[in-house]
């Protein structure tokens, strides 16, 4: 909307915002499924996972990576990191180019329907995008009450609102003291396995459908 407004000059009154719909998918699962779902990839229990998706420019892996080497070398805490989606051969570059080959997992699931169960498994998702028109990401981690480290740009600090840690996309030393914070604080999830969903009804199918029908009866009217 505020692209509209600023690039082409359209009023705000001409503007109706209506977010895309997040499947009912989303959502907490029973630590038996997480577990399943680990032994499934093979993936350890034994340390905290980092999430980061897409393969894009501008989700920012180049950050995500200088985040992970950093919380790698200066913390005590035993970090992996897993990327989903298509595999990506300047992902797999720069990852040799900084040696962090043994400490990247990439993971292509084999059926959308596992996407929750990633979710539910790992314990942060680190998304410091350049800019997002949504950031649906950001919203399915919530929605599992999965803890989300953000940037402040774009559409993600309206996605996220206070349930998002968020900083500016190039602030490696601020991302990964969000981080940190994230996965040193337990009740930051306990808090988002209540909070998270509820903060997500507002992307689900009945608010929407029922905003869409509010605009077209206006329209029509």
């Amino acid at each position: 909307k505020q692209d509209l407004m600023e690039h082409l000059k359209l009023p705000e009154d001409k503007i109706e915002v209506i977010y895309p719909v997040l499947s009912h998918d989303f959502k907490p699962v029973s630590s038996s499924l997480s577990s399943n779902f680990a032994q499934r990839y093979g993936l350890s229990r034994d340390c905290h996972w980092l999430m980061i998706s897409g393969r894009e420019y501008y989700k920012n892996h180049d950050t995500c990576l200088a985040v992970f080497k950093q919380l790698i070398e200066e913390s005590d805490l035993n970090i992996r990191l897993i990327k989903t989606g298509l595999p990506s051969p300047d992902f797999d570059k720069q990852v040799c180019n900084l040696g962090l080959q043994q400490h990247v997992t990439q993971l292509f699931l084999q059926q959308f329907s596992e996407l929750p169960l990633l979710y539910n498994f790992v314990d942060c998702l680190l998304f410091p995008s350049l800019y997002e028109g949504f950031g649906m990401p950001v919203a399915e981690a919530l929605a599992c009450g999965t803890p989300v480290v953000t940037s402040n740009r774009g559409s993600l600090p309206e996605v996220g609102g206070a349930l998002a840690k968020q900083c500016d996309a190039l602030d490696v030393d601020g991302l990964s003291q969000l981080v940190l914070t994230v996965l040193a604080d337990e009740t930051i999830k306990e808090t988002l396995l209540q909070d998270g969903p509820l903060w997500c009804d507002q992307f689900r199918a009945p608010t929407i459908t029922d905003k869409y029908q509010k605009l077209y009866s206006s329209m029509l009217s």
